[in-house]
């Protein structure tokens, strides 16, 4: 059994982690870090663990092997050093940090200290988007031409305001949702970006976020991706649809957990004449699968299966997004 602390306990830490531990094989909650004292211990009586209201009490203690750093994006490159310089393990929520200068430290600051870094981009997790990445790299639907990932909902609802103040959160929607997107892209072509352009709405400023993006997307092996986000939806909808030489794959709730989603596969010999399949994937709860996923690498001491140079990649794009687009160097 591995024991995580986790730093920055927030709404979706108490909604979505903290659950998805009592799920959990190899997983266990010891601790948790909260800056106010009586919302920490309350919660953490809750939950059966320890409260901290500062990250550096937490990463010392000795009980805990990993730290989960799910704050604000503008606190995970200092934590991640903080854990890794006290010899922690560091699974780190996405965006792995603001920008890819502090990626890099993150990366740095690991490898130095020898302790693992993953970033937890769960959706890799799901049989969903793993049945459509075998559908695509099995030649299905042929060569890949154009791919479109839609993911918006109404983050006017969201408990976490700090959403919109890029101090905090470095991106509106391109950092929160948009890296889903990427991550998925990037992992189910198994291919790379190579340029980017970008419309952002309203263009951010220094303190606020955008709300809107359309972002086009050139990957090495020719392939174009269209991905659209947005916080100022009415509805929450994710979808991903893949066209190619031969046919096409369309998935709607490719990001959900905890849900069955349908994926339509159409192919055709003739133009005129498509064959329709359909296939409805269960799936669970893609938080518990990756801090599992990260506590088997530890115990078995192998590489994470999405390390910190994956984290980086992703940052490489939304940096360039945010800059209104450009090669991905």
């Amino acid at each position: 059994m591995i024991n995580y602390g986790i730093v920055g306990f927030g709404s979706f830490a108490e909604k979505t982690l903290a659950p998805a531990f009592l799920r959990a094989k190899f997983s266990k909650l010891v601790a948790l870090q909260k800056r106010n004292r009586d919302a920490a211990q309350k919660i953490a009586d809750q939950w059966s663990c320890r409260a901290y209201t500062d990250p550096a009490e937490l990463v010392r203690d000795p009980e805990i092997q990993v730290v989960f750093s799910t704050g604000v994006n503008s606190t995970r490159c200092a934590e991640t050093i903080l854990a890794a310089e006290a010899g922690k393990h560091v699974l780190v929520e996405k965006p792995m940090a603001m920008n890819a200068e502090e990626c890099r430290k993150m990366i740095d600051a690991c490898r130095t200290n020898r302790v693992k870094l993953m970033v937890a981009h769960m959706v890799r997790f799901s049989p969903a988007v793993r049945k459509i990445k075998d559908m695509i790299q099995s030649g299905r639907i042929g060569k890949v031409a154009t791919v479109r990932c839609e993911f918006v909902f109404p983050a006017r609802d969201s408990q976490r305001s700090w959403f919109f103040d890029r101090t905090l959160a470095g991106g509106g929607p391109v950092f929160d949702i948009g890296v889903h997107c990427i991550d998925t892209l990037r992992y189910v072509l198994n291919d790379e970006v190579e340029t980017v352009r970008s419309v952002i709405q309203p263009e951010p400023t220094e303190l606020l976020t955008e709300s809107s993006s359309v972002i086009a997307m050139k990957f090495h092996g020719s392939t174009l991706a269209n991905v659209t986000v947005s916080f100022v939806s009415g509805i929450r909808r994710t979808t991903l649809e893949i066209i190619g030489s031969r046919g096409m794959i369309t998935c709607f709730g490719f990001s959900w957990i905890m849900y069955s989603p349908l994926i339509t596969l159409t192919t055709a010999e003739d133009p005129d004449e498509p064959v329709t399949e359909e296939f409805i994937v269960p799936v669970g709860n893609l938080y518990t699968d990756e801090i599992d996923d990260f506590s088997r690498c530890i115990m078995d001491d192998t590489t994470p299966s999405i390390p910190g140079e994956e984290g980086l990649k992703n940052q490489l794009i939304l940096d360039t997004v945010m800059k209104g687009g450009g090669e991905i160097i």
